[in-house]
């Protein structure tokens, strides 16, 4: 009877350290799952950039293909360097931009209401310091 009691006694922890086995190995298998489901995901991400920038490489080969073909009709060539670097042909007249300078830019700049302000304030500070500026001369 001894035996038995020893037998009996040895298999509740045998069961409890079979369930703690088992209990660790699926937390190994579940982070192995974890970590291929990430990796899975990266790969995912990439695969869709790949297919974004290919459809955006498919979209410029067409538009260069059609500038091609544009240049390579009557008159293209002429037209796509006359839009590209400005140039012109024999009795074409040719037009300049000019810019407005600094000086026009503020008195448009002054037409609003803050402008309008620091016009003012700038022009009394000059006036009160060219005042005591004639006063120490």
């Amino acid at each position: 009877m001894g035996k038995k009691k020893v037998g009996k006694d040895k298999a509740p922890h045998f069961k409890f350290v079979l369930f703690l086995v088992l209990v660790f190995l699926s937390g190994i298998l579940s982070l192995k799952a974890m970590k291929s489901f990430n990796d899975f995901q990266k790969g995912m991400k990439i695969f869709q950039e790949k297919i974004r920038e290919k459809k955006e490489l498919e979209e410029k080969v067409a538009s260069l293909q059609k500038t091609l073909s544009q240049i390579n009709s009557p008159g293209g060539l002429a037209l796509f360097l006359k839009q590209k670097f400005g140039l012109v042909e024999e009795g074409e007249n040719l037009v300049y931009v000019v810019w407005p300078k600094e000086e026009e830019n503020q008195s448009k700049n002054s037409k609003n209401f803050l402008g309008q302000v620091l016009n003012f304030l700038h022009k009394g500070f000059n006036k009160i310091f060219n005042k005591n500026d004639n006063f120490k001369r």
